[in-house]
Formats: structure tokens, C-alpha cells, sequence
């Protein structure tokens, strides 16, 4: 048998060519585990044209370089066919994936070839670990079923998309699955050099020997059991404060019975005295000083108040997409919508440069908060359909007594096409009463994903712990009672390393099962964000 194998490295950053794995780089170790799948004859590494590859980069196969100026799923789809053509099959992975598992490979190969297969996948291991298995006629039937779809086509390459456009007819095909016996899907590990967490992350995994395991899957099983706190590596999700304006305003402290901050909040208004806000200058720094931490993030100003009630909105929403590593979500209930604004906004994101999170993709995301099923004028909203069909979702959110809303709500913006969340309600940890309708927590607890992976920030630069320490919203609201510490620091007065670094202590404690404070009364430990 004869195979062909290609490495997708169109967009290969910075982290890619770094060389921390004694000595090597992420493209070189993934060349060396290529080359060693069963059958391996040839190599075609897809890269764009402007990407200056490595000196001294070795292969053991023959190496083809296939450059194109950028890379959509219509140019994958060709250029997959036509490195596989005279092979008897082919293998599929992307160059950025150090830990290539060549037993896993052969295994695949096996299930492959005994079972005719034009497809075949290995299920339930962390990403970075298997290659996708291709019959040499399979890429160009995929590129086929583009010519149906032309946005998916121009679309550019996901980690997803074979099976994004196999699914698009997948009874068509034949398909084979090698299954892991522990399914590490819920640790959303990523053992891919595409971002500085993810670099970091393999880098912990390299220290501890995985590369060298002969069984990856129960090495890395042993990792995530007897050291979780290697899983936390740089924060992929702040939410942000940018304004303490809040659309209930300072006396409608109980028109609100899903958020606590009309209650609590310090910074709303009221007295007299305006609602504060962050300067467009704070937030532009801030921007600064967290693309030159983590590189890439998605960044949330919803955290408290309404965003579009700042008087700045279009600079702050401006700043975001002038910076390529920044993802921006604007979560509001606004209903006053003007339309030149909205298209105005849909316009500079569309002219926005391509994003560098692989989570959301998009410059500029939409997430309206219309808890009823129908608005008096649905125009409003309805208008995020029309400039922002793929980027804007209606959100509601399920709590005890309204389940018949909900399900009018899904089937009204469903049946018009619209992305639709329905959100968990959440007590903050017993701030409000317990509206929850079900019990969705897992059996077993784990370390908080919040914790974990986000870093929220109030308007005045104060990080809390946690978004639910809503302690912080009071005047002076930094220390407990006792004495104990709400916030991590301030993102304007110190480096965003020394506050993560800081916030590391929580979490640790989380993985040793001690689940301190408002964590021990806290359902939100096992929702996600990005």
C-alpha cells in the first residue's frame, strides 16, 4: 500500500516555528510524525505564499511545499485531490500539531483498508492527536458538493471542515470511526501550536513526557487526573465593564429578576450623579495590554450594564476591529435600534482584517437579549438578521415559570432563520432566588471553566476573582468582611501577567477539591464561554 499525507498550514503563526521542543519547532515535529504513519510516500504541505518556512526544516518522505495566496475550502478540496491522486489512500491533518500519534494512525489505517472506507476519524481524542483518512476520490467529490454551497466554498479553512462538507450529504458516504476508550472531548484540549495558550499548553504536555508515551491517550488521561492545573494557561475570554449605565435605571431595583446588578451596583447613576463610564483611551490601551499577553482573545463589554448606552459606542466597538487579535461580542437588550448605526457597523466589520481566534472567527458578534417571544416591533431586532446573519444571536433566558415563553420564543426567531441561546439562569450563588428550572450539573465536579479561562474586568480596572463576586459592585467593593480579597488587581496600575499569575490560587484549589466562598454555593462552574 501507498499513501500520500498532507499538512495544512495555511495561516501558520509565529508560535508554529518556535523552536521550545528540545530544540524543534511544532511544523518540524508534526513532519516527523507524519512521516512515520504506515504507508507514507510522499508529503504536500499546503502553506500560503507569503509564509517563510524554517531554515534547515527536514522531512523523512519526499516533501512537496504547495503555496496558494490564501487557502478557502474550494482550494483545500483541490489541493487535497491532487496530492492523493495514484495513492491508495490518504492521510489529513493540519501542520501545527506536534503530538501526531503514529499508533493512532496505524490503527485508523487498519479500520481504513479492511473496511473500504472513504472517510475515517478517530473519536473522543484531544484535537491534535489523529489524522483524517481520505479514499484518493473522496476530495474531489467533496469539492463537488461546494459548487451547491459558495459561501462554504470561499469560506476559509476550519479544523472542521472535511466534515462540515461531508455532513452536507453524508449518507453518500462510507465512514469509519476509531473511538477512544477515555473521551477527552469535554477538556476542549487543543494540542495545536496556533495560539500562545494552546503553544504553552503543548509545551507542559512535551515537559511531561507525551510525545514519548507509547500510550498518548492514558498518558494524557494521567495528566488531566493527577495535574489539571497544567490545563491553565493564558485567559481566552474577558468580559468587560464599559459603562455603569443600566436600562432599569437606579429606582427599578426590582424590575430585574435575572441580574443583580440594579441593586448592588455603585456606578449605575442615581443622586444626581451620572453612571460612569470607561474612555475610549482606557479601552484602547486595555486593548493593547491584552493582545500583548495572550495575542489572541474574545472580548465580552457586557459584563455589567448596557453597552450601547455609552456615549462612545461606535469608538469602542472601532478600536476592537482596527486589532486583528481582538474578537468582540457586544451583548445587549437595547430595542431603539437606528439602522444607518447597525449597517454602519456591519460595514466596518466586514472591511475588518481577518481575526486570529480560531473561537469566534467573526470581528464582531451580536448576542440581543429579548426575553418575550414576540416585541411589540420586532423590527429592532430583527434587523441584526439583516446585517449580521451569521454573527447576531436572540437570547432568552429559562428560569422557573416561564417555560412556555421559551418555547415560543425558540419557535418564533427559529422559524425566521434566527441563531437563538437559550440561557441558564443563573443565582449568583444565592445573590438571587432560585429560579433554576432543572439540575444540568455534571455528577461529578470539576475546576471551574470560568476560573479556568476568563478574565473579567469592571470599569475602573479592578479584576474580580469571579463575575458572580458581585461584592465588587458596591462602593469600595474589593475586600469581604473578613478581609478577603474580591478583586486580583487593576489592569491600568499592573501587567495582566502578575494578575493571572494571582488569580492561579483559586483555581488550584478548585483541583484539590476545595471549593471556597461563594464557589461552594456556585452552579456556574461547569458552563463555558470560549
Amino acid at each position: 500500500m501507498n499513501a500520500a499525507a498532507t499538512l495544512f498550514g495555511g495561516g501558520l503563526g509565529a508560535e508554529c516555528f518556535e523552536n521550545i521542543f528540545a530544540g524543534k519547532n511544532a511544523l518540524q515535529l508534526a513532519l516527523d510524525r507524519t512521516a512515520a504513519f504506515p504507508d507514507v510516500k510522499k508529503i504536500c504541505l499546503f502553506v500560503d505564499t507569503q509564509v517563510s518556512l524554517p531554515p534547515g526544516l527536514a522531512c523523512a518522505a519526499p516533501l512537496e511545499i504547495v503555496r496558494r495566496d490564501s487557502w478557502d475550502n474550494a482550494a483545500l478540496f483541490e489541493g487535497l485531490a491532487s496530492c492523493f491522486a495514484g495513492f491508495d489512500y490518504g492521510y489529513y491533518a493540519w501542520a501545527d500539531a506536534p503530538f501526531l500519534n503514529v499508533p493512532l494512525a496505524a490503527a485508523l489505517s487498519r479500520r481504513h483498508l479492511a473496511y473500504p472506507a472513504e472517510y475515517s476519524y478517530a473519536d473522543g481524542f484531544a484535537y491534535g492527536f489523529a489524522p483524517e483518512l481520505l479514499s484518493p476520490p473522496t476530495p474531489a467529490v467533496l469539492r463537488k458538493l461546494l459548487d451547491r454551497n459558495a459561501d462554504l466554498a470561499q469560506t476559509r479553512v476550519s479544523r472542521d471542515s472535511v466534515f462540515l462538507v461531508l455532513q452536507k450529504d453524508i449518507n453518500a458516504f462510507e465512514i469509519e470511526t476509531e473511538t477512544a476508550t477515555i473521551d477527552h472531548r469535554p477538556w476542549r484540549l487543543s494540542l495545536t501550536a496556533d495560539t500562545r495558550r494552546n503553544l504553552l499548553l503543548c509545551s507542559r504536555f512535551f515537559d511531561e513526557g507525551v510525545l514519548a508515551a507509547c500510550d498518548a491517550l492514558l498518558f494524557t488521561d494521567r495528566i488531566i487526573r493527577e495535574k489539571p492545573a497544567l490545563l491553565r494557561t493564558l485567559p481566552a475570554f474577558f468580559p468587560v465593564q464599559v459603562t455603569g449605565a443600566c436600562p432599569q435605571g437606579p429606582a427599578a431595583n426590582a424590575a430585574c429578576t435575572i441580574c443583580p446588578y440594579a441593586a448592588v451596583s455603585a456606578n449605575r447613576g442615581g443622586g444626581g450623579r451620572p453612571p460612569e463610564e470607561m474612555s475610549v483611551e482606557s479601552w484602547s490601551a486595555l486593548l493593547d495590554r491584552i493582545t500583548s499577553f495572550v495575542g489572541d482573545a474574545v472580548l465580552d463589554i457586557s459584563l455589567w450594564g448596557e453597552p450601547l448606552l455609552h456615549a462612545r459606542r461606535g469608538e469602542l466597538i472601532a478600536e476592537a476591529l482596527a486589532r486583528p487579535g481582538v474578537s468582540l461580542i457586544v451583548e445587549t437588550s437595547r430595542m431603539d435600534w437606528d439602522e444607518a448605526e447597525l449597517a454602519a457597523y456591519a460595514k466596518a466589520a466586514q472591511a475588518a482584517a481577518p481575526r486570529l481566534s480560531q473561537a469566534v472567527p467573526a470581528p464582531l458578534s451580536w448576542i440581543v437579549s429579548a426575553d418575550a417571544p414576540t416585541a411589540e416591533n420586532p423590527e429592532p431586532v430583527s434587523l441584526f438578521q439583516r446585517y449580521f446573519p451569521a454573527d447576531s444571536y436572540h437570547q432568552i433566558v429559562r428560569k422557573r415559570g416561564n417555560e412556555d415563553a421559551v418555547e415560543a420564543f425558540y419557535r418564533y426567531w427559529k422559524g425566521r432563520g434566527a441563531n437563538v441561546i437559550v440561557q441558564k439562569y443563573d443565582r449568583f450563588a444565592g445573590a438571587l432566588p432560585d429560579l433554576s428550572t432543572a439540575d444540568l450539573s455534571p455528577i461529578r465536579r470539576h475546576p471551574c471553566w470560568h476560573i479556568l479561562r476568563d478574565m473579567p474586568v469592571l470599569l475602573d480596572g479592578r479584576v474580580p476573582f469571579c463575575r458572580e463576586h458581585i461584592e465588587t459592585l458596591k462602593e469600595g467593593g474589593s475586600r469581604g468582611a473578613e478581609g478577603a480579597e474580591y478583586t486580583a488587581g487593576n489592569v491600568f496600575d499592573e501587567p495582566l501577567d502578575g494578575i493571572w499569575s494571582r488569580m492561579d490560587a483559586v483555581y488550584r484549589e478548585h483541583c484539590a477539591g476545595v471549593y471556597a466562598g461563594i464557589c461552594g454555593a456556585c452552579d456556574e462552574w461547569y458552563t463555558y464561554n470560549f
